[in-house]
């Protein structure tokens, strides 16, 4: 079936193809963990059948069954959906079956010993995560985190933040990029620029950033530049 023209669509439905919703990954109603936050399927099924929603966030399953369960989302859609997971350690991070690897400060510890190593195993990271996210329908990679560690107290960043120096940071996250890159998927510098340097979770509260422009660009925009630089 042919695709729909951009300019054939209406207002409507170029807006609902702009929204990800987050649903489960799991096939079956009974299975969905967090109920206030997923819909069921006959719902679902109506946001992208009938009003076209863009894109699908999936949590919980195993891979084999988000492979399935990417598919069924796909039929559904008239317009190919983008079908993303927040899979900063690989693809076994979220989904059971797939390899978990580790968490991306690992790299950074291997980088102040040999940081063309640490570069090629963040290239190595980010083409594993890659090419079991394809194997399992999902087209959008919610990684890497680009945010700097460079707040001892920060609750919620540490361990996933691939350094706690700008050099680091853009050297390893460019590195996953790259890596990823040579599939066909989406990646994501995530997750604000400052996130890094906070003391609160910013699932529960909103944090604040007491820094002036200057030292944004200085430190914590230089990854996210890096990261959005022509490959």
């Amino acid at each position: 079936m042919p695709l729909p023209d951009w300019d054939t669509l209406s207002l409507p439905q170029k807006i609902a193809q702009m929204v990800v919703v987050r649903a489960s990954g799991h096939l079956f109603d009974p299975q969905i963990e967090y109920p206030d936050w997923e819909p069921p399927t006959a719902l679902l099924q109506h946001w992208l059948e009938d009003l076209g929603i863009g894109g699908v966030l999936l949590l919980g399953g195993t891979a084999a069954e988000v492979g399935l369960r990417s598919q069924q989302l796909q039929d559904w859609a008239a317009i190919p959906l983008l079908i993303a997971a927040d899979i900063e350690e690989g693809v076994g991070q979220r989904f059971a079956g797939a390899t978990r690897l580790p968490p991306p400060m690992a790299l950074s510890a291997i980088a102040r010993q040999d940081l063309t190593r640490a570069i090629a195993l963040a290239e190595k990271m980010g083409e594993i995560t890659a090419q079991e996210a394809i194997a399992i329908g999902l087209n959008w990679v919610l990684a890497p985190v680009v945010d700097i560690n460079n707040n001892p107290e920060n609750p919620v960043i540490n361990i996933r933040a691939w350094g706690e120096t700008v050099e680091d940071v853009c050297q390893l996250t460019t590195a996953f990029i790259q890596g990823a890159q040579r599939h066909p998927v989406l990646t994501t510098a995530k997750h604000f620029p400052g996130h890094g340097d906070t003391a609160i979770d910013s699932h529960l509260d909103l944090p604040m950033i007491p820094h002036d422009l200057a030292r944004l660009n200085a430190v914590e925009l230089k990854p996210f530049v890096a990261a959005i630089a022509p490959k």
